[in-house]
């Protein structure tokens, strides 16, 4: 997350003020009628956010809960959206999945801290929170690798605990935790001015359509460099540069964010068995003829040839997952499929929301060829990641929920 800051019209806002808007790619939250633009975020919070989910997803699991980290627009009381970076869902409360995003209270809420967003997440968050009556609320630290625990007691939130080190972060909603909040800290070398964002992160989308309000869109025709993406202003949008044409990407909406969300959970038990990395935030990515793209999801595993640098990840992913939507279709199957399959990708998987199938693309010398298309009971599986096997119907798991 970055700077939240207030724009014209302060004070009477709305939702449908907001959707009344040109969609201009960036994401924004509606506090007690105040407007605050939401900028971008690096790769430091997004790893710190990717860590602390996957600390929390086997608790929330055992629960029977639903954990939400991709930007979800969230709506209660006071909140006309508002974005957590990652918020948990137990059976029995009163909150339900619209096409808008989800309509009602979380159980808990955990907000990164950056120092652009620090006062807006510690002071007009945490009011908001309070007042609606938010369980626990979380505030995560990257850089001081703290976790401050809040907890609802009798209308006011009070501090169970500034966990760090190996000391063992509590919680009144997972009683059962059991990690240190060292383990919940990003990956290092990031630098601040990192590039990137979380996963399905940036511009809001038409809710009432449940399909993105923009379209994968050739800016300008003549080749542009990463040297010339670099200045610009951060506008809280994405770009891929793809053999010199840049491409402004479209907004995400809760049927994507849901199956990015059902495809971490399915892919990250094997992806650590076997030592890899599952990469699902924002990332710039350079390979050849791109510079850069900014994939879903994707796969490291050990051996690659990749390079970490301050810039992003240099070097092609073993496995790379799009979703595309209606609007992008045509630079995810075409496009990015052209680019993928010279570039060294050697397993590139396409999601189709509509449709409801994932299709397995295999390299074959330079080019990816379909090993198959999976719907329903089909159980998709990866030469990359040995063991991965699911239905396709566990990817779209959810979208019988989503109401209006």
């Amino acid at each position: 997350m970055a700077l939240a800051r207030p724009t014209p019209k302060t004070g009477s806002w709305t939702y449908a003020d907001l959707e009344a808007r040109p969609d201009d790619g960036k994401r924004y939250e509606i506090i007690d009628g105040v407007l605050f633009e939401m900028t971008g975020s690096n790769m430091r919070h997004g790893d710190t956010a990717h860590n602390l989910t996957e600390l929390l997803r086997p608790y929330v699991r055992a629960l029977g809960g639903r954990l939400y980290n991709p930007i979800v627009d969230v709506f209660f009381p006071g909140a006309d959206p508002v974005q957590p970076d990652i918020f948990l869902l137990l059976p029995g409360g009163a909150t339900y999945r619209s096409e808008r995003g989800v309509e009602g209270i979380p159980d808990l809420i955990v907000e990164v801290l950056s120092p652009s967003n620090r006062r807006h997440d510690a002071l007009t968050k945490r009011d908001l929170y309070e007042r609606i009556g938010l369980r626990e609320y979380w505030l995560v630290d990257p850089t001081a690798e703290t976790v401050e625990v809040l907890a609802l007691v009798d209308g006011r939130f009070q501090r169970l605990g500034l966990f760090s080190g190996a000391a063992t972060v509590a919680s009144t909603v997972l009683p059962d935790l059991a990690f240190g909040g060292r383990r919940v800290r990003g990956v290092r070398g990031h630098p601040p001015g990192a590039r990137g964002g979380l996963a399905s992160g940036g511009a809001r989308c038409r809710r009432n359509t449940g399909k993105e309000a923009t379209m994968a869109v050739r800016l300008r025709d003549r080749p542009w460099t990463y040297a010339d993406l670099e200045p610009l202003p951060d506008d809280g949008k994405r770009h891929e540069i793809i053999d010199g044409v840049l491409f402004e990407m479209p907004a995400s909406c809760i049927r994507h964010i849901l199956t990015l969300s059902n495809l971490v959970a399915l892919l990250s038990p094997v992806v650590a068995t076997v030592g890899a990395r599952l990469v699902p935030v924002i990332a710039d990515v350079f390979l050849p003829g791109a510079e850069p793209v900014e994939p879903d999801l994707f796969v490291l595993v050990p051996g690659s040839q990749i390079r970490q640098a301050p810039r992003g990840i240099e070097g092609a992913p073993d496995l790379v997952i799009e979703v595309p939507s209606p609007s992008n279709r045509v630079h995810d199957t075409l496009t990015k499929r052209a680019l993928y399959g010279p570039g060294g990708v050697r397993e590139y998987w396409i999601v189709d929301l509509e449709a409801l199938t994932v299709e397995v693309l295999a390299l074959d010398g330079d080019a990816l060829r379909s090993v198959g298309v999976f719907a329903g009971d089909d159980r998709a599986a990866s030469a990359v990641l040995p063991g991965v096997e699911f239905s396709a119907a566990e990817v779209f798991a959810g979208f019988d929920e989503i109401q209006g």
